[in-house]
């Protein structure tokens, strides 16, 4: 999993806090992106918008609060 990592840190998201809301989510898809809205173990509820770079690799574009 790769990051643009200045777009998250403007958000104040953390790379463990979108990771982890990735991983546990059931994501929509629109389009070539998909999105993943969760909340964080702390609770906090976010919204990661991310592609798949390949099979394997995903790239997430942006990450919020919610």
């Amino acid at each position: 999993m790769t990051f643009n990592l200045d777009k998250i840190a403007a958000h104040g998201v953390t790379v463990e806090e979108c990771q982890w809301v990735i991983e546990k989510s059931r994501p929509s898809k629109a389009g070539e992106k998909f999105i993943a809205v969760g909340r964080t173990r702390s609770g906090r509820k976010i919204k990661a918008i991310y592609v798949m770079d390949d099979a394997m690799t995903v790239f997430v574009i942006t990450a919020y609060p919610i």
